[in-house]
């Protein structure tokens, strides 16, 4: 095999053998298919992009990985502040990313494109996540139903806190009703592996087919969609940086992050790879309730100060700048006024609502991380957008 990328095909390659439970052909499968063309890129300093979406398009589809445990810690914040409804909020956030992030990938659906490609993507897509998020362990699906059922092994988020309202569930009904075009669709999670199960089954079909099934499904029809246009492909377009040069495969290599079990890790906190979309509909449901915004920010200071105190060691500006270029935040810049500090992050990851968004996740972050090198707990909480050179440059204060 010849590799257009050998040194990032052989990163992958080293990742997916060191888990046994992976099938080899899949292993060759992701470095035929994923690696060697470029297709996912994880080695551009403060961008992680996906090249091309699904129709052969170039977009640079922009994404960013997560910490695992924010999003387990944030979705069960949820759950009990909220109850039964934090339950749906939660499914609502994970089913409104899955049909966004479709959109934008230009997946094929049904009664516009033929069901041969159909059944081609639904195998794509069982092998991208399958080495991404997780083990498929067993998928089935009936296109004349519009039914699907999964079986998943060490799925992220859920085997956390025995969820899975929003990545198990949530984001897999969002994408299979965004696939069959019916906003009947919904999705279950019979089994979950942190509920004490041995592995994790979603069912995603129409509301009557999980009701035959003896299940009860929450019910929402995923709305949100963002356009990848020209503006969104000068915005997002990758850019040499002025403050890092780091990206995931060299903080790898640098020994910050860890592959090991298939599994991207930075002190022990699993790192999960999506798309943009997920960070504006948090943003988006945070901004018009306070109480989720309160939790979103908390969540991802937590997450800053845990990472920070783990690293102590390391300068202050050169460690969060690093990070944050790694993980597909842009170029920040970190300073002081008077005592107090300011960022500035160039190239910030652009959708046509960053004008609506109050951007909880990032402040929470950064004051997390700042509080947790400093000792002194600190709070950013202004922000300032300007798009004006062609891409969105985000200050914090």
């Amino acid at each position: 095999m010849t590799l257009k990328s050998p040194a990032g095909a052989l990163w992958f390659y080293r990742l997916m053998t060191q888990n046994p439970g992976i099938k080899n052909d899949l292993v060759n499968w992701f470095v035929r298919n994923i690696t060697a063309p470029n297709i996912m890129r994880v080695d551009t300093p403060g961008f992680v992009t996906v090249r091309q979406n699904y129709r052969g398009e170039i977009i640079n589809q922009r994404n960013v990985f997560f910490s695992e445990m924010q999003l387990a810690g944030f979705e069960s914040a949820l759950v009990e502040e909220f109850g039964e409804e934090g339950k749906k909020i939660a499914y609502s956030i994970g089913k409104n990313f899955g049909y966004a992030y479709c959109h934008c990938f230009s997946v094929p659906q049904l009664g516009i494109d033929d069901e041969g490609k159909i059944k081609d993507f639904i195998s794509f897509f069982s092998a991208f996540m399958g080495v991404t998020w997780g083990e498929f362990l067993d998928l089935k699906y009936d296109l004349k139903a519009k039914a699907v059922e999964l079986g998943l092994g060490d799925h992220i988020v859920c085997r956390r806190n025995g969820l899975g309202y929003m990545f198990s569930s949530g984001d897999i009904a969002g994408g299979w009703q965004y696939i069959m075009r019916d906003d009947t669709v919904e999705g279950v999670q019979t089994e979950c592996i942190g509920r004490g199960d041995k592995c994790c089954k979603v069912i995603c079909a129409p509301a009557g087919y999980i009701e035959q099934k003896g299940h009860q499904a929450i019910s929402v029809a995923a709305r949100a969609q963002f356009e990848v246009d020209s503006t969104y492909l000068e915005m997002n377009r990758p850019r040499p940086l002025q403050y890092s040069k780091a990206s995931i495969k060299e903080l790898i290599a640098a020994n910050f992050f860890k592959f090991e079990n298939n599994q991207l890790t930075f002190h022990d906190d699993r790192y999960c790879f999506t798309g943009i979309e997920l960070l504006y509909i948090l943003e988006q449901f945070a901004k018009d309730d306070e109480r989720i915004g309160r939790i979103l920010f908390k969540t991802a200071f937590d997450q800053g100060e845990g990472m920070a105190k783990e690293e102590k060691s390391n300068d202050c500006s050169t460690f969060i700048t690093d990070i944050l270029s790694a993980i597909g935040f842009g170029d920040t810049l970190i300073s002081r006024a008077g005592g107090d500090f300011q960022v500035q992050t160039n190239y910030f990851p652009y959708l046509a609502t960053y004008g609506k968004i109050d951007y909880f996740y990032f402040r929470g972050l950064l004051s997390g991380l700042l509080s947790g090198f400093s000792g002194k707990k600190t709070e950013l909480k202004n922000f300032r957008t300007d798009v004006s050179n062609g891409y969105l440059k985000l200050e914090l204060y």
